[in-house]
């Protein structure tokens, strides 16, 4: 029995296109924010703002946490990134 393996893309316009389609809708938009900001960091105010998604909701931690946890973005002092690695 062989197992398949999905193709990796290797290009950052493809790898977010490949993320977007696993991601929830909510996570799409911050993560969506957070790319197209790239290389800029942006607060957590702003990522609010611009995906209409409240900072305080348990959707917008989770979501924070959760492409945090797959190493697509990082922390930069209290702002938000994209991680380097994903454009490399």
């Amino acid at each position: 029995m062989t197992a398949t393996v999905e193709e990796v893309c290797n290009d950052p316009d493809s790898l977010f296109k490949m993320w977007t389609a696993k991601l929830s809708p909510a996570y799409t938009r911050i993560f969506n924010i957070i790319y197209s900001n790239y290389p800029r960091s942006i607060s957590k105010e702003d990522i609010s703002e611009g995906t209409g998604v409240p900072i305080d909701a348990s959707t917008f931690r989770n979501g924070l946490s959760k492409l945090r946890s797959l190493g697509l973005i990082k922390n930069e002092g209290t702002e938000l990134k994209m991680h380097e690695d994903f454009f490399e």
